[in-house]
Parts: structure tokens; C-alpha cells; sequence
């Protein structure tokens, strides 16, 4: 186990108290800034809570749709590589077939 895995498991046992970083940095024996940044990258997705909690907020998802959007109409290999992975991702559920089940379960969806 890596020290960084030492430090996850142990930050996770804690209850989430103002001293966690503090304990878990005298249990594993190194600095309490180390143990902040493991835990941010490791257990957060790399992002502090506010960034995640922006992204996803209305706006952080406005604004990261409206940049696919504009990434998918300036940039031609972007639009190929999406196209491509919704063409797999298509066939990979059965393609036609799957299609007809999912508007079949739309339409009663929508009459119910």
C-alpha cells in the first residue's frame, strides 16, 4: 500500500471534523499540507469542494456545455472522435434494436 492509499483509507475511517487533516497527519506520520493535497486529488477527482460544487451548479454546466458545443464546431478532429464514440457506443447497445426499445419506452412514457 502506498503511503498516498495509507493516507486515503485513513482520512475516510475519520469523521469529517476540522482536525481530520491534522489526526490523519499524526497517524501516517507526515505533514498536514500533504495530507490536503492527497486528499483533494485523490478523493476529490482532483478539484476542491467549491470547484465541484461549481461544476455542477447551472452555470459551471452552462458554460462547460456551451464549450463542448463551440469545441465540436471549430475543431474537426474533436467532431470526428465524438462522432466516431457515439457511432460505438450506438452499436455496442444493440443499435437499431435498442433504439426501437428505448422510443417504445419514450412513447408510453409520454402517454402515461
Amino acid at each position: 500500500m502506498t503511503k498516498a492509499e495509507h493516507i486515503l483509507q485513513v482520512y475516510c475511517s475519520l469523521p469529517d471534523t476540522p482536525q481530520r487533516t491534522r489526526r490523519v497527519a499524526e497517524i501516517i506520520g507526515c505533514r498536514p499540507e500533504y495530507v490536503r493535497v492527497v486528499a483533494r486529488q485523490r478523493f476529490g477527482g482532483g478539484a476542491s469542494e467549491i470547484d465541484r460544487r461549481y461544476r455542477q451548479s447551472p452555470l459551471g454546466l452552462y458554460i462547460r456545455n456551451e464549450w463542448r458545443k463551440r469545441k465540436y464546431r471549430n475543431d474537426p478532429a474533436f467532431r470526428e472522435r465524438k462522432l466516431k464514440s457515439d457511432q460505438r457506443w450506438y452499436w455496442e447497445r444493440g443499435g437499431r434494436e435498442w433504439r426501437r426499445e428505448y422510443n417504445r419506452q419514450r412513447r408510453a412514457e409520454h402517454r402515461a
